[in-house]
């Protein structure tokens, strides 16, 4: 089974309140959040450096068979993280390829991928999805076998977490059911992953050129050991007011008294 893909269900298993009075309970226990180091063209000089802290790496390309080249280098420099590919495309035979140059993960396009991929179960299959799919589309990835979802949000120009992002975040975690990976931006804060941590995010995945300096994911990976465990969202229970009805008390009738000598 996928490296990557046993590393998210452990870390999506609900954390256990220890017994006793203990102050602040499951709330003191540390995060579980996966880091994920993306490379375009890996450099093998640094590789390692650049990818201290990580989780796993990831490559991307539009053609499985430069994708293979690119892993088997990849893995040779880096041997001790699981490496996945995101695809643009699928032919079919690349992904076999893939599977066989020893492919822990790959993130594909659910429009374009075929159902080979699911022959190999070593390889865990994460579908690239977009912030606008509709919400019974998102309910359906619940009953797929797919291991996780990596969402494709906006990241034109300066990437900056907004309040837009969490919504998002929350939405797609809780109707797919599946463990969640998103993107970061390199120079993302202690409260910025406390907050995605709480939106349901599972892992985030960072850029590394290959020009970065050695030591960014490290400054990350020490970040996220200093988030505490994602906050349980408390459901505000509502109830329906209903007037009461109560029963008007008429005026009890006062007898007039009788005058004296009317009747006389």
């Amino acid at each position: 089974m996928s490296k990557l893909v046993d590393k998210l269900e452990e870390i999506s298993q609900p954390a256990i309140e220890p017994m006793g009075f203990r102050p602040g309970g499951a709330r003191q226990q540390k995060a579980r959040m996966l880091l994920v180091g993306s490379v375009e063209r890996p450099d093998t000089e640094g590789l390692a450096e650049r990818l201290a802290g990580a989780d796993a790496g990831l490559l991307h390309t539009s053609d499985s068979n430069l994708g293979t080249k690119l892993l088997q280098n990849a893995r040779k420099a880096v041997p001790d993280i699981p490496w996945g590919v995101r695809l643009t495309e699928d032919d079919g035979d690349g992904l076999k390829q893939l599977a066989e140059a020893g492919c822990d993960f790959v993130i594909f396009q659910p429009a374009r991928a075929t159902l080979e991929m699911l022959e190999n179960e070593n390889t865990g299959n994460i579908p690239e999805i977009e912030s606008s799919l509709g919400e019974g589309m998102l309910r359906a990835i619940n009953g797929l076998p797919a291991d996780a979802v990596f969402l494709a949000s906006e990241r034109e120009g300066e990437y900056v977490l907004t309040w837009h992002h969490l919504m998002l975040f929350q939405r797609v975690a809780h109707l797919t059911g599946k463990p969640l990976l998103v993107w970061a931006p390199p120079g993302i804060t202690v409260h910025e992953l406390q907050a995605m941590l709480d939106a349901g995010v599972k892992g985030v995945v960072v850029e590394t050129g290959n020009g970065e300096t050695s030591g960014r994911l490290k400054e990350i990976r020490d970040k996220i050991g200093k988030l505490n465990s994602a906050i349980p969202h408390k459901k505000r229970k509502l109830s329906a007011t209903v007037p009461r009805m109560v029963e008007e008390t008429k005026p009890t009738p006062v007898e007039e008294e009788e005058e004296e000598g009317e009747d006389e």
